[in-house]
């Protein structure tokens, strides 16, 4: 199994010195270069800033300082979350609050549904009615998180366009 471990600061460096001396093949990063010494000293890859890592990971660990910088990490201009694999299991470690968590992996799922649904009928985002009622769906269900719309801020992303009508 491959881990990814992102965030690798006071409390996730030993995380992840553990899961090597465990056995698993793990690619750890931080958007702080200087703690690439540190990673392979531990016995793991480096993989930098987070897409990388991510990409190569059948389980991606996050442990980082707050909210906003799962946003950051998991959002634009990051997207680590484009990045997992869709098999791929993430685990969050951050300290910040459920709700933020939870948002990004239901949004997860939002994802895909409108990946699947563009692919299959070959329609491109930005005409698809399908994206609109699936963003509807975000609002009444997420609805605002951290102060801002984190479903919605990723659909856009995912579908490079934007689903906000804005006056």
């Amino acid at each position: 199994m491959r881990v990814g471990f992102i965030g690798v600061g006071r409390m996730g460096l030993p995380m992840c010195a553990n899961l090597v001396r465990a056995g698993y093949d793990v690619m750890a990063g931080d958007v702080r270069e200087e703690l690439q010494a540190a990673v392979i000293a531990c016995g793991a890859r480096w993989g930098g800033p987070g897409p990388a890592v991510a990409a190569a990971a059948d389980v991606l660990i996050t442990m980082l300082p707050g909210g906003p910088e799962l946003r950051h990490l998991m959002l634009a201009p990051a997207g680590v979350l484009s990045a997992l694999p869709g098999t791929a299991t993430w685990i969050d470690m951050t300290s910040t609050s459920p709700a933020t968590s939870f948002g990004l992996d239901r949004c997860c799922e939002e994802l895909s549904a409108i990946t699947a649904l563009a692919r299959r009928d070959g329609v491109p985002f930005e005409l698809s009615e399908q994206v609109e009622r699936i963003y509807q769906r975000a609002l009444a269900r997420y609805g605002p998180a951290g102060g801002e719309l984190l479903p919605v801020a990723m659909l856009e992303e995912q579908a490079g366009i934007q689903l906000r009508h804005r006056s």
